[in-house]
C-alpha cells in the first residue's frame, strides 16, 4: 500500500484540473460556435487526452529524477520528490508512463473507430503524446535543450484546447484559432512560473531552461508580458466577437498575479508562493471562461 501511495503521488493529479479546464474550453467554444455537443464524444475524447496528460507526470519524474535531487519539491515545481526518496520505484514510474500513453492512443483509436470523422483528433492525440514524452525523454529532451518553453506553450495553447474543439467540431475555424492565441501566452506564463522556483536546481543539473540561463528577473518579465499580451488580444477580439469582453476581464486575474510577483528580489519562500498564485490565477481564468461559455450555450 505504501508503494501504491507513492506511485499515485508521482502522478500529481492536481495538474489534471487545468488540463480538464483547457480541454473543456475547446469543447465549449465549439458548442458556442454552433457545433452539436455530445457527452459520449466529450468523455471519450477527454479520456484520450487525460491519460496522455497524466503520463507526462510519470515520464517527467523518471527522466528528471537525477536533477530533482538538487531542488526542493513544491506544489508546482521540483517534481513530487518520490523518486529522490524511493529510487526503487523508478522502473514502475517509467513503465506506467508508457502504459498511460498506450492507453491514451487506444482510447483515441476507439474514438476514431466510433466517429470516423475524427482522424485529425487521433493524429493530434499521437502528436500530443509524443510532445509530452520527449519534453523530458532523450534523445530530444526539449526541457534540457532550450525548447521546453516552446513545447509547453504548444501543449497548453494548442494541443489540449484543440483536442477539445475537435471532439465535436469537424475542423478548426478562424474564430477558434484567434481565441487560442492568448492560450499560447498563458503556456509561456505557466512554464515561467514553474521554472522560477527550480532555477538553481536546473542550473546545477545542466538544464537549458530560459530562467536557468537568463535568471528569475527575466522569467518574471516574460510572465507579465505574456499576461498583458493575452489581455490586450482578448480586448481586441471582443471588438469583433460579441460577448468576449467578459473573457478579457477574466484575463486581468493572471495579469494582476504576475505583477504581484515582480520584481525577483523577494525571498525564495515568498517567490515560490507568488508562482503558485500565478498557476492558480491561470486555472481560475480558465474556470471563469468555461463558465461564461457554458452560460451562453445552455438555452
Amino acid at each position: 500500500m505504501e508503494n501504491i501511495t507513492e506511485i499515485i503521488r508521482i502522478g500529481r493529479f492536481r495538474f489534471l484540473i487545468a488540463g480538464f479546464l483547457l480541454f473543456s474550453m475547446g469543447t465549449l467554444l465549439a458548442a458556442y460556435r454552433g457545433a452539436a455537443f455530445s457527452l459520449n464524444r466529450f468523455l471519450l475524447g477527454y479520456l484520450t487526452m487525460g491519460l496522455g496528460h497524466l503520463s507526462v507526470s510519470y515520464s517527467n519524474e523518471y527522466f528528471d529524477r537525477d536533477s530533482d535531487r538538487f531542488g526542493t519539491p513544491s506544489a508546482i515545481a521540483g517534481g513530487s520528490g518520490v523518486l529522490v526518496r524511493r529510487p526503487d520505484l523508478a522502473v514502475a514510474a517509467y513503465r506506467l508512463g508508457i502504459l498511460l500513453i498506450a492507453l491514451s492512443l487506444c482510447a483515441g483509436l476507439i474514438f476514431y473507430i466510433l466517429f470516423p470523422d475524427s482522424l485529425s483528433f487521433l493524429a493530434l492525440a499521437l502528436f500530443g503524446n509524443l510532445l509530452g514524452w520527449y519534453y523530458s525523454a532523450p534523445p530530444l529532451r526539449f526541457v534540457a535543450r532550450g525548447w521546453g518553453e516552446a513545447a509547453t506553450a504548444i501543449g497548453i495553447g494548442g494541443v489540449v484546447p484543440v483536442m477539445g474543439y475537435l471532439v465535436i467540431a469537424e475542423g478548426i475555424d478562424p474564430a477558434f484559432a484567434l481565441f487560442c492565441i492568448p492560450l499560447f501566452c498563458y503556456g509561456c506564463y505557466f512554464i515561467m512560473s514553474v521554472e522560477i522556483p527550480d532555477a538553481e536546481a536546473d542550473r546545477r543539473a545542466g538544464k537549458r531552461t530560459l530562467v536557468a540561463i537568463r535568471g528569475r528577473q527575466f522569467g518574471q518579465q516574460v510572465i507579465i508580458i505574456s499576461a498583458l499580451a493575452a489581455t490586450l488580444w482578448y480586448l481586441m477580439l471582443s471588438a469583433f466577437i460579441g460577448g468576449f469582453l467578459a473573457v478579457a476581464l477574466f484575463s486581468l486575474i493572471p495579469l494582476a498575479a504576475g505583477i504581484r510577483g515582480y520584481p525577483a528580489t523577494q525571498t525564495a519562500v515568498v517567490q515560490n508562493h507568488r508562482m503558485q498564485e500565478n498557476v492558480m490565477a491561470v486555472a481560475l481564468f480558465c474556470l471563469l471562461a468555461d463558465g461564461f461559455l457554458l452560460m451562453n450555450i445552455i438555452p
